[in-house]
């Protein structure tokens, strides 16, 4: 690498199925993706500044959305872009490397774990399903049912016991929405877990993060077969088909590279 620079990691890929050269730029603007190949396998990689992922610029600029947010997203194209056209083992962002002979050395190291992972990805793709809850169209819908199955015969003529009878069931459905979404939601990923090779619980992002639509309550990610990613999507659609109109509302996206699924290796030192 030139001096001040470090090598940029998005994924290793396999070196038979990867183009020499990547229709993508790299980490930054205008520079250009590398290839450094080992074998069977190849590092897709990026010449960076070693200062911007090192030392107290580096932890300045981590902290700003401005600087991180596109280079996050260049991260995710490129891999992307790789897994057009090979299985991909995603590195975890600002993953640097000072020398190629450092990257070599990973390679190696870690060769049957990264070529495993490869193989079993070789025809799956990653997809993210989220719940959305509307809390307070599930609260009445339970109380709905509550005085469907004889509540509303059962309550007392006086206008002001009528009024705080229902005010009590309105208070148990808080509690009882509770218990229904953990009873739906072990439901909802035993039936979808089927459909997929793998599954991975992901953290539940607060409301108004991003473009969320409520209160997230479900953020799973499956690793799905591709000849059966027609049959999982149709299984999320009639879940979620019933699901609606109690205020739960699903959400898949896809496909993705397998970022949730890679499994770790040592970190290399800059």
């Amino acid at each position: 690498m030139s001096p001040g620079k470090a090598a940029y990691l998005f994924c290793f890929a396999r070196s038979d199925l990867l183009p020499s050269q990547l229709e993508i730029e790299g980490l930054e603007p205008g520079s250009r993706l590398l290839q450094h190949s080992r074998g069977d396998l190849v590092a897709v990689l990026s010449e960076v500044s070693l200062e911007d992922f090192t030392g107290p610029r580096a932890e300045a600029q981590l902290q700003d959305l401005g600087w991180l947010a596109p280079r996050a997203l260049r991260h995710e194209q490129v891999t992307e872009e790789a897994a057009r056209h090979s299985p991909v083992f995603p590195a975890r962002f600002g993953t640097i490397f000072s020398s190629l002979d450092l990257v070599e050395a990973l390679l190696v190291r870690h060769h049957d774990v990264i070529r495993a992972f490869l193989d079993r990805t070789l025809d799956a793709e990653e997809w993210g399903v989220k719940g959305y809850l509307d809390r307070n169209q599930a609260q009445e819908r339970l109380v709905e049912e509550e005085l469907t199955k004889g509540g509303a015969a059962a309550l007392s003529a006086s206008p002001g016991m009528r009024y705080m009878q229902e005010r009590k069931l309105r208070a148990q459905a808080d509690t009882k929405v509770s218990g229904w979404l953990g009873e739906t939601s072990t439901r909802l990923k035993d039936v979808l877990a089927r459909r997929a090779l793998e599954l991975a619980e992901r953290r539940l992002l607060p409301a108004g993060a991003g473009e969320s639509p409520g209160e997230m309550v479900l953020n799973w990610s499956f690793l799905v077969p591709r000849p059966g990613v027609k049959a999982f999507l149709a299984e999320v659609e009639q879940q979620g088909g019933g699901l609606a109109e109690r205020g739960l509302v699903l959400h898949a996206a896809g496909p993705f590279p397998p970022f949730s699924f890679t499994p770790g290796l040592d970190e290399p030192e800059p």
